[in-house]
């Protein structure tokens, strides 16, 4: 039905094609003989100018509609953009203003109490020995509280193996050594 369709549409087409050739060629031939050319041409220019100016005037048409739009545009943004500019001043200031009456008084009371601090703790001998010799004291404590466990966990671990037969007592001392924690063998301390 589709290929009927087209085939009909290519004959009419061919039909009108050589119809509009014949009437061109009769045109030609008949200028010709009447001697009527240089008014046929007349007429194709003016005809042509006239055709012409139809889209030089929608073109003009055209940019003074975009020159309006521009200058819609610009009344409606030129007062936008100077509210945010005012509204960034405030901003700036509001900005500004706090800084200056809690920032700044918190920080420099911050410095002060902590410079404070530090000048008490020397004059009256709290200082870095104490806390140094105090952090040293519990890292010895820590040391000897995890030594002693890890000695009764291996004891521990012996009383089960030789409980469940995988050890005699007199094996005690092929066991491997244990840590103490800071990279020494236990047996440097007994």
């Amino acid at each position: 039905m589709e290929q009927l369709r087209s085939r009909r549409t290519l004959i009419i087409g061919g039909i009108v094609g050589v119809i509009v050739l014949g009437l061109a060629i009769w045109l030609i031939l008949w200028l010709s003989f009447n001697g009527l050319w240089p008014i046929a041409r007349d007429i194709a220019l003016v005809a042509l100018a006239v055709v012409t100016m139809v889209p030089l005037l929608a073109l003009a048409y055209a940019v003074l509609e975009l020159a309006r739009t521009a200058q819609s545009i610009k009344s409606e943004l030129v007062p936008l953009l100077d509210e945010l500019k005012a509204t960034t001043h405030s901003v700036a200031d509001t900005a500004r203003t706090a800084s200056e009456f809690t920032v700044k008084p918190t920080v420099r009371t911050a410095s002060f109490l902590v410079g404070f601090q530090q000048a008490t703790s020397v004059i009256l001998g709290q200082g870095h020995a104490r806390r140094t010799a105090e952090r040293r004291r519990r890292t010895r404590e820590e040391a000897a509280a995890l030594r002693a466990m890890e000695e009764r966990t291996a004891a521990a671990r012996e009383e089960d193996l030789v409980a469940d037969g995988l050890m005699t007592p007199s094996s005690h001392d092929n066991m491997p050594q244990t840590f103490n924690g800071v990279g020494e063998s236990s047996d440097d301390y007994r």
